[in-house]
């Protein structure tokens, strides 16, 4: 077997090894049918902590399209997860869908680590079509990651009210003896995504890197929630490594962490119906299509929102009128 090397470290041993691993896996199962491999997040800009996991997005030259690949495709990236020595979040792309949807992480933040270089021939998406793509995953994310009920309703509650941490300590991780722990990803995650999407829309303004989104929403938002997010960044992902510490001090700032993260929560939710809102009743209609999507998965049950999407039943459009209709507000 050929033995793989690497176009340019991430700066760590053991994440090299693990990459390399992923990389004969893929091309040994997709011969000269992968583009490149492209290291993003903590390990492209030299910000991760021991107990980082490992972002790693995989650009295919097209999409797989029998039934066959798509299903190896799932196996060769359930077997790169089962059995590395670190946590990994492993995406699988292509060129042709990038060409439309290429983000500021990927063709600005990302680094390739094997393979050929693509990025100078893929624009970089629009701010707006960022902001919307922003606010809709955030959103999505902030109710399904923590396994809220639906349809929602606003105010959101704790995930898990009766739970320490109230549900906000959701995801484990794997130590290097095989055991689970109970960690932060999830919080620290979702309000990543909730800063970032903010940032987008509300300040029209990218974020390239998770090292740079706590300063940029400083400096382009610089609300009351600043603090907040500068305390998740500094306690929970720099001091404690995701980990839930067994200091009894260090548990009680977190339990004050995790309350006032759902209050942000609750203030994004407000923001999120606005925006919403606008998207319904605009003139955009692929704007529409796409809240209409979102709601077909995470349907806000809001009586603005609900008579929005009963005023879409008689659009004009009829991939719009047809979306609406699916819905059962």
């Amino acid at each position: 077997m050929t033995t793989i090397h690497l176009t340019q470290s991430t700066g760590h041993p053991m994440a090299d090894r693990v990459v390399q691993d992923i990389v004969t896996r893929f091309e040994t199962s997709f011969p000269n049918q992968i583009i490149g491999y492209y290291v993003e997040g903590s390990y492209a800009d030299q910000t991760a902590v021991p107990t980082s996991d490992l972002d790693l997005l995989i650009v295919l030259r097209q999409a797989l399209a029998s039934a066959e690949d798509k299903a190896q495709a799932e196996r060769v990236l359930a077997d790169c997860q089962q059995e590395s020595a670190m946590e990994l979040d492993l995406t699988l792309t292509d060129a042709i869908y990038l060409r439309d949807h290429a983000d500021p992480m990927f063709k600005i933040g990302a680094r390739l680590l094997y393979g050929v270089e693509i990025r100078d021939t893929i624009p970089l998406i629009p701010i707006a079509s960022w902001a919307r793509q922003r606010m809709h995953a955030a959103y999505w994310l902030m109710i399904n990651i923590f396994q809220r009920p639906k349809p929602v309703y606003a105010p959101l509650s704790f995930p898990e009210p009766t739970t320490v941490f109230y549900g906000y300590t959701n995801r484990t991780m794997r130590l290097a003896d095989g055991s689970t722990i109970p960690t932060m990803r999830n919080l620290i995650r979702v309000i990543g995504w909730i800063a970032t999407a903010r940032i987008a829309y509300q300040a029209q303004h990218y974020v390239v890197r998770k090292r740079d989104c706590t300063v940029t929403y400083r400096q382009t938002i610089n609300d009351e929630w600043t603090g907040l997010l500068e305390k998740i960044d500094q306690r929970c992902r720099s001091a404690w490594h995701y980990r839930i510490l067994v200091s009894l001090a260090e548990q009680a700032e977190l339990n004050t962490i995790v309350t006032q993260t759902l209050a942000f929560e609750n203030h994004f939710l407000m923001l999120y119906r606005n925006f919403l809102l606008t998207e319904l009743t605009g003139t955009d209609q692929a704007a529409q299509l796409d809240a209409l999507r979102l709601l077909h998965n995470t349907f806000f049950a809001d009586p603005a929102i609900i008579a929005a999407v009963k005023q879409l039943l008689s659009s004009a459009d009829p991939a719009v009128q047809k979306a609406a209709q699916q819905l059962e507000p």
